[in-house]
C-alpha cells in the first residue's frame, strides 16, 4: 500500500457522516453544531479562530485551505471575514462529507472543496490572496514541495498561516498510534526550525512563530476527560481516545509540539 492510501485509510471510516449527525443531536445543521464534529485539531474552533485572527483575511479575498479535513476552519473563517475559501483535502470521504455539511449551511456559494495532493495542486499560480493548513504536514514527507505548491499558487504579498504539530525539545519518539497516524510509517514531523527553514527556503518570510503548548495541553486534557465520551472518539470511533493520550503525553514532555507560524510572500 502507497503511503497516501495508508494516510487516506488512516482518515477514511464507514458511517463518518451519520456518527457526526448523531454527535451533533436532533435539529437543523448550524455551523455552532457544527463545531462540536468538524474542528477535530487541537484546540478546535478556539484554535481556527485564534489562526484567523492572526492573519489579515477579509470580504471577498480568495483563501486556499491546504488539507480542509471535515470543512471546519473552512466554513468559519468564510462566515466570520467574508472570504471565498477553497479546500484541498488527500481524503475524498473528507471532502464529500465537507461539501455536504457546507450546502446544509447554504455556504456552497463562498466554500468548495476538492480531492487531490498538496503536493500537486491543480490551481493556477498566484491564484489566491492567502492560504492556510491546519495539522496537515505531519501527513507530508516532501514539506520542501508543500511549502514551494504553497508558495507558487499565492499572490505576491499574501499571507501563509500554519498550525501543525512538530518535534520537540526531547527527541525520543512519540508513542503511536496518535490522531493523524496509526504507525511512524505514516507520520514525518520535523523540528519547528527545520520548518522554518523549508519554509524560507520555498521564498516565505515568517513574521510570526508562537509556541502555543499550554493552549494545546489545556484543549487535549479536556478531550481526555471526556473519555471516550468525547466527539473525538465518538466521530473517530476505535482507538481514537489512545491516539488522544499519546498526544497528550507527548506534547507534555515535550516529544511533540504544537506551533503557529504566520509568514508571507514577498511583495
Amino acid at each position: 500500500m502507497s503511503v497516501d492510501n495508508a494516510i487516506i485509510e488512516n482518515y477514511t471510516s464507514a458511517g463518518l457522516y451519520d456518527r457526526m449527525i448523531e454527535v451533533m443531536g436532533p435539529g437543523p445543521v448550524t455551523l455552532d453544531g457544527l463545531a462540536v464534529v468538524d474542528n477535530l485539531h487541537v484546540g478546535g474552533r478556539a484554535a481556527t479562530r485564534y489562526l484567523m485572527e492572526n492573519m489579515t483575511l477579509t470580504d471577498g479575498m480568495a483563501v486556499l485551505d491546504i488539507g480542509s479535513g471535515l470543512g471546519g476552519p473552512a466554513r468559519h473563517i468564510a462566515y466570520h471575514t467574508g472570504a471565498n475559501i477553497t479546500g484541498i483535502d488527500l481524503t475524498p470521504d473528507f471532502c464529500e462529507i465537507a461539501t455536504r455539511f457546507t450546502v446544509a449551511v447554504d455556504m456552497q456559494d463562498r466554500v468548495s472543496f476538492h480531492a487531490g495532493t498538496a503536493l500537486a495542486m491543480p490551481f493556477a499560480d498566484q491564484s489566491f490572496d492567502a492560504a492556510y493548513t491546519i495539522h496537515t504536514a505531519m501527513n507530508i514527507e516532501d514539506k520542501a514541495t508543500l511549502y514551494k505548491e504553497a508558495f507558487r499558487v499565492l499572490k505576491p504579498g499574501a499571507q501563509f498561516g500554519i498550525y501543525d504539530i512538530t518535534c520537540g525539545d526531547d527527541p525520543r519518539d512519540p508513542e503511536y498510534p496518535l490522531p493523524w497516524s496509526a504507525v511512524p510509517q505514516t507520520s514525518f514531523l520535523v523540528t519547528v526550525a527545520d520548518m522554518a527553514m523549508l519554509l524560507e527556503m520555498a521564498g516565505f518570510e515568517i513574521t510570526l512563530r508562537e509556541n502555543r503548548k499550554q493552549f494545546a495541553l489545556a484543549a487535549l486534557q479536556r478531550g481526555l476527560a471526556e473519555g471516550s465520551t468525547g466527539p473525538g472518539p465518538r466521530i473517530r470511533g476505535g482507538d481514537f481516545a489512545t491516539r488522544v493520550a499519546n498526544l497528550a503525553a507527548a506534547v507534555a514532555d515535550s516529544r511533540c509540539a504544537v506551533w503557529q507560524i504566520i509568514c508571507r510572500k514577498p511583495a
